[in-house]
């Protein structure tokens, strides 16, 4: 079992939407997060699978996403209405 903190999933999650365009929730996030580290420790020789279970929408109020990324989450939003 390992252990990620809320600060390396909430960095992950900003990561993920900027420079991925995926709005993952903190779970997702996190996920990604540790998939990242043991891919990174495994010196990148095997293949790493990370789900991400749901978009970060219904986590907005508690997100501290720089305003900059307004415009960006709302490209995300309309891209996932229909999921």
């Amino acid at each position: 079992v390992e252990t990620v903190t809320d600060e390396q999933a909430f960095n992950m999650q900003q990561q993920l939407a900027i420079k991925e365009g995926i709005f993952a929730g903190g779970t997702g996030a996190a996920s990604v997060h540790l998939a990242l580290q043991i891919f990174l420790n495994n010196q990148r020789s095997q293949s790493v699978l990370a789900i991400i279970p749901d978009t970060g929408l219904k986590y907005l109020s508690k997100l501290q996403l720089e305003k900059n990324l307004n415009r960006q989450i709302a490209t995300i939003q309309k891209r996932t209405t229909n999921y």
